[in-house]
């Protein structure tokens, strides 16, 4: 389910299961695309991703060394896979906002655990049941059996009963040997249905916390620490993203990975200084385009969206600009010159904007509908951010 749905997504609905697996999802979805152009088993080493404002395209290199350029990268790792490896996945790094957002949110762990007999010892019929514990009276090593709520017949399969375990005792099961766990369903089915349950002669089970590519199952939720940092929906990670690597800049990394491939260590060398260099002045061309940005929301009048590009502006990343202008003429290289000047900058636009707004149109710019208020406590807000920046 996409993160953009997930907050809107409240009845789950009857449960089903795939006739012959989900692969019959991935196999009707494959049917209309060549084989040319599927790559299976090839996991991502590195994606140099492109800007939106520089017309240009993404390098994707496996850990086969394959490499493909394309327009967008649809990124479907599960929420803990991409935050243990996001820094070392993507070049440049992901935006300090999205990351700060993604750290605001956890991934759970739903495991399943499968027994079979030969024959159904509960009769012709499905079996269901539900898990409602009124005593909490396992043996202590049995215990991860309270994070079951159910046990029903898995479709097509007889003579197999399925367990659904959830949270720190779902992961606590993927610790213990299979012989544990056997017994302790067993136990906890002859609890549950009074009856003599035999010795099962079928075990599998799910381990997806110590699955590398996914670290976790199931579902993402917000944290406590998430809201607090302001992370109110798994929609706001949702929202496409625009980065700064150009054209040329993406032909330099590919050139340098030839030469790494090739054995050409001095080349490899230059060409990734040559890189460095590159990945800097888009980056600088990318503030750039956000500080424009932000100039024509606020002449636009739209406050939320130019709050939103200058939190992009005040990004913890560092990056070599080059100079600007003071209002003065001077030329101002560093970096608290830069703030202040576009604090000063954005201050005054603000007051330009607000004073025609007041002049041109009485009614919707009211003191007394306390829109005028507003407006210049917002544009203190958010100039003192700027100025504050350290």
């Amino acid at each position: 389910m996409a993160a953009e749905d997930a907050d809107q997504f409240i009845y789950q609905g009857d449960n089903f299961q795939w006739k012959n697996g989900y692969d019959t999802l991935i196999s009707h979805l494959k049917e209309k695309l060549p084989e040319s152009i599927v790559r299976l088993s090839s996991p991502v080493n590195q994606v140099a991703w492109s800007s939106a404002t520089h017309p240009s395209r993404a390098l994707v290199v496996t850990q086969g060394d394959e490499a493909f350029l394309a327009r967008h990268v649809l990124v479907t790792v599960s929420a803990a896979y991409l935050q243990k490896h996001h820094a070392t996945l993507f070049q440049p790094g992901l935006p300090d906002d999205f990351v700060q957002s993604l750290e605001g949110v956890r991934l759970g762990v739903a495991n399943k655990v499968q027994i079979g007999w030969p024959d159904p010892w509960w009769g012709s019929q499905p079996l269901l049941i539900d898990i409602l514990w009124t005593h909490f009276n396992l043996p202590h090593h049995m215990s991860w059996m309270y994070g079951s709520v159910t046990v029903f017949s898995v479709h097509r399969q007889r003579a197999v009963l399925e367990l659904f375990v959830t949270g720190e005792n779902s992961t606590y099961m993927e610790e213990l040997q299979e012989y544990e766990v056997k017994d302790h369903v067993v136990h906890l089915l002859r609890e549950a249905s009074g009856q003599d349950v035999p010795q099962p002669t079928f075990f599998r089970r799910t381990r997806w916390s110590r699955d590398p590519w996914t670290l976790g199952s199931y579902s993402t939720f917000v944290t406590m620490e998430g809201m607090k940092a302001g992370l109110h929906t798994r929609s706001q990670l949702a929202t496409p993203l625009n980065n700064s690597a150009g054209h040329t800049t993406l032909e330099k990394i590919e050139e340098s990975r030839a030469a790494r491939l090739a054995g050409n260590q001095d080349q490899h060398r230059a060409l990734s200084r040559r890189t460095r260099t590159l990945l800097g002045r888009d980056k600088e061309r990318y503030v750039r385009s956000l500080a424009e940005d932000v100039e024509g929301q606020l002449n636009a009048n739209d406050l939320r969206l130019a709050y939103r590009a200058l939190k992009k502006l005040r990004s913890k990343t560092p990056f070599r600009a080059s100079a600007i202008r003071a209002a003065d003429g001077r030329l101002v290289s560093d970096m608290d010159g830069q703030m202040a000047r576009w604090a000063e900058y954005f201050g005054q636009l603000f007051t330009v904007l607000l004073w025609a707004g007041e002049h041109t149109h009485n009614t919707r710019y009211s003191t007394v509908d306390g829109a005028m208020d507003t407006g210049h406590r917002e544009a203190r807000r958010i100039v003192g951010l700027l100025e504050s920046s350290p």
